[in-house]
């Protein structure tokens, strides 16, 4: 309290107001990049599959998110991949994580499958690898159980784990590629009779990161 309430420090005042101001508008943006840079074991954001759920969205939505993901040609949201370097212990896993972000300041609703798409194109979060072909917009409807809320401008982390042994049935080679998708194919309608919304205000389509080459730990042979 004496360091907040000194006259004599007009400087260090002004400099703990400006990491306040930063940590509130850069915080939910730059500070996760900086920190997963810095430590090797955190994510960029929440684990998707931790993001809260609602089960009234029949009656309660975000306004702006539900024009957000409704607006013909407007995609609310982007996808990156991020995968680890490949590992040279057959035994080990390989992480490969999906960064989904909601570029909007409205709340948006995404499906989030329990088990990851590897070289498929299936509703939910997805990895494809050497493909130069764009992922089509397929698969089955999403469960309404596995709906959870991406709020405004947050960022979550979906992680896909593959054993190092497997990899040949999976085709990678130290010159392959990897990209990551994200596809929803309903909206996913309201039962319920007398609801403000017809369905739970998801976003349709299909968005693809850009192909990222592999990358290979210390130690992997050719």
């Amino acid at each position: 309290m004496r360091f907040l309430n000194s006259s004599e420090n007009p400087n260090s005042t002004v400099g703990l107001f400006l990491l306040i101001v930063l940590a509130v508008f850069a915080g939910s943006n730059a500070l996760p990049s900086v920190l997963s840079s810095l430590l090797p074991f955190a994510d960029e954001g929440t684990a998707c599959i931790w993001l809260y759920q609602t089960d009234d969205r029949g009656d309660h939505q975000s306004l702006i998110g539900r024009l957000a993901s409704t607006t013909p040609g407007e995609t609310p949201l982007s996808v990156r991949v991020d995968p680890d370097p490949v590992p040279s212990d057959p035994a080990q896993d390989w992480v490969i994580r999906i960064i989904l972000t909601n570029e909007t300041i409205g709340s948006i609703p995404i499906f989030v499958n329990t088990t990851p798409n590897i070289n498929v194109a299936q509703t939910g979060f997805g990895v494809i690898f050497n493909s130069a072909n764009a992922v089509p917009l397929t698969g089955g409807p999403p469960n309404p159980a596995n709906v959870h809320v991406l709020a405004p401008r947050q960022r979550c982390v979906y992680r896909v784990t593959i054993p190092a042994g497997t990899f040949g049935n999976l085709g990678i080679t130290p010159a392959s590629q990897v990209k990551a998708y994200y596809i929803n194919t309903s909206a996913i309608g309201v039962t319920q009779p007398n609801s403000v919304y017809p369905d739970l205000g998801l976003w349709v389509g299909v968005i693809e990161s850009p192909s990222v080459t592999l990358t290979l730990s210390a130690g992997t042979g050719n």
